[in-house]
């Protein structure tokens, strides 16, 4: 699916679920590691109505979230009004350029783009942790059409972030199939 399309898709389903949006609840990762969380700046990639940034505020500063869809990122402004210094961006977070060494948390929920995820590594700093959740690839059981692009392998997320601790690499047991992964660079 080219990128205009995806932003289309994205753009027309936040439309259709208008009135029905509120803050969402942290993710269930980052309940679950935020005790190593080092602080500083974070990134929420493909940020969705905010389910990165539930439960970091007041942890990081700034806050950058940012997602393909305008009418996300829209709606999410409103809910998240009272967030000081969050910063957002429409755009696709794997184009944009990004400094080194900067981030103390980046998470992609419902979001895989291996381009991005390569580079993550080298924008996180000492102690900065990077969460994901997305497919795996037993999700084309349930959905044989599903872009493969949006896919990712245990193992490949353990190779990119081989350079860190990878506190954990699961794959659920039963559909919708993902792939949960948390890593903390040294």
């Amino acid at each position: 699916m080219a990128l205009r399309d995806d932003q289309l898709k994205w753009n027309r389903r936040y439309r259709e679920a208008e009135g029905r949006h509120e803050r969402p609840e942290p993710h269930w990762l980052a309940q679950r590691w935020r005790h190593l969380w080092a602080g500083g700046a974070m990134l929420d990639a493909a940020c969705g109505l905010g389910r990165g940034i539930a439960g970091a505020q007041g942890q990081f500063d700034p806050i950058y979230a940012v997602d393909l869809s305008e009418v996300a990122i829209r709606r999410a402004r409103g809910l998240w009004r009272d967030t000081p210094n969050l910063h957002w961006v429409v755009g696709d977070v794997a184009a944009l350029a990004w400094p080194r060494e900067v981030f103390g948390l980046i998470c992609a929920f419902g979001f895989t783009d291996l381009r991005f995820f390569s580079r993550a590594p080298e924008m996180l700093r000492s102690g900065g942790m990077f969460l994901s959740e997305g497919f795996s690839s037993r999700q084309l059981e349930v959905k044989p059409h599903l872009n493969t692009d949006w896919i990712v392998q245990p193992e490949e997320m353990r190779s990119i972030f081989s350079g860190g601790r990878v506190l954990e690499c699961t794959e659920t047991g039963g559909p919708p199939y993902r792939v949960a992964f948390a890593a903390v660079m040294p």
